[in-house]
């Protein structure tokens, strides 16, 4: 998942294609780290090319094809050893190569399809580089784990600047927005107003562009859309983290605070969370608000990878975002694609170096392997496979012969 927000931000620049440049080929002798790096485990080399053409890469190279015998690049990693002769790094490119044949001309008809992008800004990057507000704190740490709690859940998303491009999504998560330029706020209430779900996080708009604060209540210009204000707010250290009591639909879990915390004052948004112990009990740190014909979230603090997987998905639920057709695990991971037709398409990844149980909610076609999967399916490790969903009048044996030719025609 980790890799798949770099496509993902790469992906979302120009809205385009790109390129991978000297792709790892395996492990060894290492150079630019001063020390070794693992080999790849069995299957991770094939994997990796399927993965990075599903995300969008148009095309991969790799470094290096056989390794150097001298130079600052001595012993490298490469396709082939010293002596040339062919082993599993090799026959794991030569697997890739057929796989890549075959699904050549389901990639060029179909381009990959999200419903939910987390949003990267570089004024917010070098910001909380100037002034940090915690020691360990990173930002691109934090666009990536948002990415990969959706992920986790099941949930695919881009990673794309501040900009018009949120009207393309049915709802997107701000992840540390300390800087919004005026029109970028006329865009977010827009997106809200007209049905879209937005989820920011702490700090929200606290500077201008000039990386100067305003003498307003934070978010400031942005008080009405998520209808509260912030009071206090603090970095949360190991001796000073809070328990929080949030309803997630109709069930209550606790959670621990982490990075930053804020206390809310609720100006029209309904409290979904609130601090349960400390001086701050029963004081509001996530809240959720109606705005037009959308809903605007507010995290006044941020939680562990699971539970903000938890409440991104019940979120996307809220927001209509359909659910995969399988059950979600950490480990597993789904690129939907589609094509212009609106025909769908799945590449499922099994990143552990242990096979997965996929269990499959409704009836899906094994493209490569040809087989309906239908309940539980066994992944081996690093492996993947390409399904498509049946259509519920379709007979079983013509949704599986169709469903095969079509995808590849």
């Amino acid at each position: 998942a980790g890799a798949s927000c770099v496509y993902a931000f790469h992906r979302g620049l120009k809205n385009a294609s790109f390129w991978l440049a000297e792709t790892s080929s395996g492990g060894g002798h290492g150079v630019w780290a001063k020390q070794g790096i693992l080999q790849p485990y069995p299957g991770t080399l094939r994997q990796n090319a399927v993965h990075a053409f599903a995300c969008g890469a148009d095309l991969l190279s790799y470094f290096q094809f056989k390794a150097f015998r001298f130079g600052a690049e001595q012993m490298e990693a490469a396709v082939l050893d010293l002596d040339g002769i062919p082993r599993r790094r090799f026959h794991e490119f030569q697997e890739a190569s057929r796989d890549m044949k075959k699904l050549a001309p389901l990639l060029e008809r179909t381009h990959v399809h999200n419903d939910v992008a987390v949003c990267f800004d570089y004024d917010c990057l070098w910001s909380l580089r100037i002034k940090q507000i915690e020691q360990n704190y990173s930002y691109q740490a934090h666009v990536e784990e948002t990415v990969v709690a959706l992920a986790h859940q099941g949930i695919g998303s881009d990673v794309i600047p501040f900009g018009d491009a949120i009207k393309n999504y049915k709802m997107i998560v701000l992840p540390a927005p300390v800087i919004m330029a005026e029109g970028f706020k006329v865009l977010l209430k827009d997106f809200v107003k007209n049905g879209g779900t937005v989820v920011s996080t702490f700090l929200t708009d606290i500077k201008n562009i000039d990386n100067v604060a305003p003498r307003e209540s934070a978010p400031a210009g942005l008080t009405d859309l998520f209808g509260l204000r912030v009071g206090e707010g603090e970095p949360v250290f190991m001796d000073s983290q809070a328990s929080i009591g949030i309803l997630l639909g109709s069930k209550s879990i606790t959670a621990k605070n982490s990075i930053w915390t804020e206390s809310l004052e609720l100006l029209g948004a309904e409290a979904a969370g609130c601090y349960a112990s400390s001086f701050r009990t029963g004081e509001p740190v996530v809240a959720k608000h109606r705005y037009g014909k959308g809903r605007a979230y507010y995290f006044g603090t941020w939680f562990e990878s699971d539970i903000v997987g938890l409440l991104l998905s019940k979120i996307a639920a809220e927001a209509g975002i359909g659910q995969a057709p399988f059950a979600a695990q950490k480990g597993v991971e789904a690129i939907r694609r589609k094509s212009a037709a609106g025909e769908e398409f799945y590449f499922l990844f099994n990143y552990k170096m242990s096979d997965a149980h996929v269990e499959f909610k409704t009836e899906c076609v094994d493209l490569l392997g040809g087989g309906l999967l239908n309940g539980v399916f066994q992944m081996k490790a690093k492996d993947f496979i390409v399904f498509a969903q049946c259509a519920a009048t379709q007979e079983r044996h013509k949704a599986k012969s169709g469903a095969v030719q079509k995808a590849f025609a």
